[in-house]
């Protein structure tokens, strides 16, 4: 019998293993290049998803930046009327001290139609990530809205009282049209000839005592963001325009006497007009204003006597009166009962103790009348926001030429988003 060779299974043996040697290893790669493919897609995919959340929150970023500086200024519009362009504005953030570009943005602002009655602008906002290689698109539908459009504003209750008559839209939280059944027709009446726009509720406007004008009602508000008193920002100003005499800052309280701001800044030239007086405590004020100003407190302002304008001046000028806490009329003014008010009230309510309202101190209608033209905006956090009920009668007009012509310099604005998507 002829015997088979041993080398010759062993050589055998050898090139099997050598071929399934060569099979895993290829199947190895394949597996290896499948996962390094998969790893490269993956970190691709990971790298495009923080890509494009940085042009989302860059595009928001644009939504923001526009909605606080329409909040300023109403008319604000990038690239139009002096407002310089933005185009591909860099949103930068620090992290550890080290500052970061997260994204760019760029805005443009547009009228729009009415929404609701309220004026408003749509906003666009284009955003791209860090490389500039994704872009996003957010469009908001805002409503723009000078608080001086309102008779009353208030974030809080709104109370109206027997003997109120309100000749222009008012705004409110909560509105109560509170009648006193003890009064004869027509002392229990509340005459309304403007709109009455609340936000959550509404109570008693069905009462026949309430009289409304020709086609004015109440009406749903939707939600809105209170125009507040930026003191940082009416401190800055009121610093940088006092070496031009058109501001005028003081590092404590204040007693001004509108027919005299000479006595405030002897030194400056006469007429001292400053646009801005700042005070930082409470402001004590009256008199008679020949042109348009805004006095700002930290702390609360108090009407010692009758403030309006003077008939004499070439242009009606108007006067905001802001204070971060309330704004009072203390028991001992106008004891002869009669007080007469001219301007925008806004009373913020973010002191320590205040609750962001106009307030007339003494027992109730132990005074005459109050004559009220213009405009009061409160944050009412109190049981009521508008208090005045020392005086037996009130009447509040509205001032046109508040909203018309805004001639306050550097009064608020409203502005809140209605409508938002991204295209």
């Amino acid at each position: 019998m002829k015997r088979r060779s041993p080398y010759k299974f062993r050589t055998n043996e050898q090139g099997a293993i050598l071929l399934l040697s060569l099979v895993v290893t290829v199947f190895l790669s394949v597996l290896l290049g499948a996962a390094m493919l998969r790893s490269d897609v993956q970190r691709q995919e990971v790298a495009q998803r923080h890509s494009r959340q940085q042009a989302f929150y860059a595009a928001e970023t644009g939504i923001d930046t526009a909605i606080y500086n329409l909040r300023q200024n109403g008319s604000w519009k990038p690239g139009q009327g002096g407002v310089p362009a933005i185009v591909d504005q860099a949103f930068d953030i620090t992290v550890a001290g080290v500052a970061q570009t997260i994204g760019f943005y760029s805005i443009t602002v547009e009228d729009a139609a009415a929404f609701n009655g309220w004026e408003s602008r749509w906003i666009t906002a284009i955003g791209k990530d860090s490389e500039q290689l994704i872009t996003r698109t957010i469009k908001a539908r805002v409503i723009v809205e000078s608080p001086t459009r309102f008779l009353i504003s208030t974030l809080g209750p709104l109370h109206m009282t027997s003997g109120s008559q309100l000749n222009a839209d008012t705004l409110a939280k909560d509105v109560y049209f509170d009648i006193n059944g003890s009064l004869p027709t027509p002392d229990n009446q509340i005459h309304v000839n403007g709109d009455v726009y609340y936000i959550n509720s509404k109570t008693g406007e069905t009462n026949p005592a309430v009289i409304f004008g020709v086609g004015k009602s109440v009406k749903k508000s939707p939600s809105i963001t209170f125009a507040g008193v930026d003191l940082n920002r009416y401190k800055t100003l009121a610093q940088d325009l006092a070496s031009t005499n058109l501001g005028y800052y003081n590092a404590g309280g204040l007693t001004i006497n509108l027919e005299n701001l000479a006595s405030l800044n002897p030194s400056a030239p006469d007429p001292f007009q400053p646009q801005i007086i700042y005070a930082e405590g409470d402001v004590n004020i009256m008199g008679q204003y020949d042109h348009s100003v805004l006095i700002v407190s930290s702390g609360n302002i108090y009407i010692d006597g009758n403030i309006v304008a003077d008939p004499s001046a070439t242009a009606p000028p108007q006067i905001g009166l802001f204070a971060k806490g309330d704004v009072i009329i203390p028991e001992t003014t106008a004891p002869a009962g009669d007080l007469d008010v001219e301007g925008f009230v806004l009373a913020d309510g973010g002191v320590a103790g205040s609750k962001g309202s106009f307030v007339a101190n003494g027992p109730k209608y132990s005074k005459g009348q109050l004559n009220f033209k213009g405009s009061i905006s409160v944050r009412g956090t109190g049981t009521n926001s508008v208090d005045l009920n020392v005086f037996s009668t009130r009447n509040y007009d509205f001032n046109p030429d508040l909203s018309n012509n805004r001639t306050i310099p550097f009064t608020p604005f409203i502005v809140n988003t209605v409508q938002w998507q991204e295209i």
